[in-house]
């Protein structure tokens, strides 16, 4: 296990703070074993039985509803884990395994294309992947921010930060995040690097803006923990590199906005051609 893991989530502190203390059986170890020592693990909502979502998406009632629409995509397996509808539609695509509660909807025109399996018989694993997700985003929250780096980014012109921590751990506590015009924000690190980046109000990205990684930093390692309600968006051409988690907010994205990671929310709304790409691939 890499140092950064270790400081954020150890083996011990990982399964206290993600799954509620939940003793796990000596299967489950060993299917988790490989993602343990690589990237972010946030329990059952990070990663199917032998890989990562791409999207995950955790529902709140019968009311909820993911939409995918014109050419948007999701490269990678997709999870459904709300009771409401999942309206697939336009000319669209799942690359990888749908999966869905049993007690909710997934609706596909004729013209949607998911290529791998459609499940619904994984009631128990997305009910996991929900709680973990809470519990993952409560304990990124509750970590102290780092010294020396902003409280807010809200801006049309580039920034770099830079990994100065002993721990190889960087912890932003930020009111807004907001890129938008040509602006970049770069995040420089190693390959034992984690960027934990809270946000408790807007977060946007628009234009061509991006988040970027440089000097062996991976997108495994940068989360984005989105707190509060309301809407995230990306928009234009915008594009970003990392995991997105916003336990209580619906994720909307439009234009040729690009996620390379995972996004983890509420909902989802995918329309143009925009698109969640994992594996991690330009």
């Amino acid at each position: 296990m890499s140092a950064n893991m270790k400081t954020l989530f150890s083996a011990k502190s990982l399964r206290t703070a993600l799954l509620s203390a939940l003793v796990l059986a000596a299967s489950q170890l060993s299917i988790h074993a490989s993602l343990l020592s690589s990237g972010v693990d946030l329990g059952y909502a990070d990663h199917t039985p032998t890989d990562r979502w791409a999207v995950f998406t955790l529902g709140a009632g019968a009311a909820d509803v993911n939409v995918m629409s014109s050419g948007a995509s999701i490269w990678g397996d997709t999870a459904f884990a709300g009771s409401g509808n999942s309206n697939l539609s336009g000319t669209g695509s799942i690359r990888g395994q749908a999966v869905s509660n049993s007690s909710g909807s997934m609706v596909k025109s004729s013209g949607f294309t998911v290529t791998g399996s459609i499940l619904n018989n994984q009631n128990a694993n997305l009910a996991q992947g929900v709680s973990d997700a809470h519990s993952a985003s409560n304990s990124a929250f509750a970590m102290t921010a780092s010294s020396g780096y902003p409280t807010t980014i809200n801006q049309n012109t580039s920034l770099t930060l830079n990994d100065t921590t002993v721990s190889h751990t960087v912890v932003l506590q930020l009111t807004d995040f907001v890129l938008s015009g040509t602006a970049a924000l770069t995040l420089q690190g190693t390959a034992a690097t984690t960027y934990i980046i809270n946000v408790t109000n807007k977060f946007s990205l628009s234009g061509t803006s991006v988040v970027q990684l440089s000097g062996g930093l991976t997108a495994d390692n940068v989360l984005f923990n989105i707190r509060g309600t309301g809407d995230a968006t990306m928009g234009s051409s915008s594009t970003l590199n990392g995991i997105i988690l916003a336990t209580d907010r619906t994720m909307k994205m439009s234009g040729s906005a690009t996620v390379y990671g995972q996004v983890i929310a509420n909902k989802v709304s995918l329309a143009g051609v925009s698109s969640v790409r994992r594996p991690v691939s330009p």
